[in-house]
């Protein structure tokens, strides 16, 4: 991150306006000089830290029991994953977003939430969340949800349309280019955890790994000993939508899991590759721990690691490569993706590798790596052959 900001929250008293001005007051940051609004981070994080977690006042009676609202969100997530078999993550991102529409609701009116909804109270909701300080991206993704909400209410007679289809999202920004690594930084970062320790061993192991396959943040959690096949060099990959694909592995990469699960791997039944040093369940410690707060007792039985661990592992070796803000485990699928371009591999094959299911997606990729573009340009195009071969005949004698 190029920023960090700290703002002690004082909830639930306080309103927007107070934590706002709590922020400006008390929060300390150290932007770099390129940032050119650093106060309007500082403004926008506690806006939307008050909107998430505010509660539903309204929408939960006194006895505790769910409203027609709550059912209809209740409803439409288990739609999501037992119907549709969504990702864990896309569920619980529709979970969030509704809360945060509900709260809106509840804030104006006291109509059915059928009665009320439409494209206009929909549109007035997203200029809302605009207000807030929303980029484009996320004020999109809400549309999303909101789309699929009321897909399913008409799906289940309880909309005669869709309200959300209608309602026009905001212009969004130029696409911005992924962030990629060099040959020389990605050699630096993969060299950075210690091989004599337990713990270097499995980082190690996770990073050679991430790169060499280009496998998700969240695949990366999910991979499981018998999901390797050591004699072939290779991984079977469930992806988004439940959608399997083999990846071939490096013998570097090979090496380094085995060497992982021989010396450093926690002895446990369980099938997850990566594993924490912490038993299940324990709180994660990072950095130096308070006085008064001891670190967890380390045990033979670890626990998976989740999303989180990995980020913040590939973001310590990051800082201690000198790359910090550079790496993140994205940039890692990023750099993997490029480097195979570079190296002569046609889209469909990076495709096949990355679980893209359409081809535009990657195609990201042909854009970054400009040097590989320009040498295929200078090879292939008339107007470059003809230039080559007048340049050959003013210097023959």
């Amino acid at each position: 991150m190029d920023r960090f900001v700290i703002i002690h929250f004082r909830l639930p008293t306080q309103t927007t306006a107070d934590l706002t001005a709590l922020a400006i007051q008390e929060g300390s940051m150290r932007p770099r000089q390129e940032s050119p609004h650093p106060t309007r981070l500082i403004k926008r994080i506690p806006a939307q830290y008050v909107e998430d977690n505010r509660p539903l006042t309204k929408t939960i009676d006194g006895k505790g029991k769910p409203t027609k609202a709550d059912e209809l969100v209740r409803e439409f997530i288990e739609w999501c994953n037992i119907e549709r078999n969504l990702a864990k993550n896309t569920t619980e991102g529709y979970r969030r977003d509704l809360q945060s529409f509900l709260r809106f609701y509840q804030d104006e009116t006291d109509k059915p939430l059928t009665d009320w909804l439409g494209y206009k109270t929909i549109g007035k909701f997203l200029r809302s969340l605009t207000r807030r300080g929303l980029v484009a991206e996320s004020v999109m993704r809400y549309l999303a949800t909101l789309r699929a909400f009321c897909r399913y209410l008409l799906l289940t007679e309880r909309l005669e349309g869709n309200p959300a289809q209608a309602v026009l999202g905001p212009r969004r920004r130029k696409h911005k280019l992924p962030n990629v690594l060099t040959l020389e930084q990605v050699e630096r970062l993969l060299a950075a955890p210690k091989k004599t320790d337990l713990a270097g061993l499995r980082d190690r192991a996770i990073l050679i790994l991430a790169y060499s396959t280009g496998m998700r943040n969240t695949e990366l959690t999910q991979i499981g000993i018998t999901n390797i096949n050591f004699q072939d060099n290779e991984l079977r990959c469930m992806g988004k939508g439940s959608r399997e694909r083999i990846i071939p592995i490096s013998p570097k990469a090979s090496k380094a899991v085995q060497a992982y699960i021989k010396k450093a791997r926690p002895a446990t039944e369980q099938d997850t590759l990566f594993l924490s040093y912490l038993p299940p369940g324990a709180p994660r410690v990072t950095g130096c721990p308070r006085k008064d707060r001891k670190r967890p007792p380390k045990t033979t039985k670890g626990s998976p690691l989740d999303q989180r661990d990995i980020r913040r592992l590939v973001e310590k070796y990051a800082r201690r490569a000198g790359l910090a803000g550079l790496a993140t485990p994205h940039t890692l699928r990023h750099s993997f993706a490029t480097h195979l371009l570079a190296g002569g591999a046609d889209l469909l094959s990076v495709q096949a590798l990355l679980g893209h299911t359409s081809i535009s997606t990657t195609q990201i990729y042909t854009h970054v790596d400009i040097t590989r573009l320009k040498d295929v340009y200078n090879r292939c195009h008339p107007d470059q052959k003809e230039s080559v071969k007048t340049a050959k005949r003013k210097d023959e004698p």
